[in-house]
């Protein structure tokens, strides 16, 4: 799964190219373009599908507690995902 993942996405035209400092912005352009204008372009599949748009929902709990508490939540992926163990966390004891 990791080698069909980089042979698929890791192409010189998905890279970042990040400049940093007191630069002359043309002059940059110009080197960058010359030096990089020349990789070749290799297509992309359509990537994965966002999740259909959650609904807001509220909480409310009944406390005698004398201080609030907030509540989080994100979405994971399902069980059957194969994505599922990257949302996965299970703290050390």
């Amino acid at each position: 799964m990791l080698k069909q993942f980089y042979d698929t996405w890791y192409t010189p035209n998905n890279a970042l190219l990040v400049i940093a400092g007191n630069v002359r912005l043309e002059r940059t352009r110009e080197k960058v373009k010359e030096l990089f204008e020349s990789i070749r372009r290799d297509c992309f599949p359509p990537g994965p599908k966002s999740p259909p748009a959650a609904e807001a929902a509220a909480l409310s709990l009944d406390t005698d507690r004398p201080y609030g508490l907030s509540v989080v939540a994100y979405r994971l992926p399902g069980y059957d995902s194969p994505d599922y163990a990257a949302g996965s966390f299970w703290p050390m004891s």
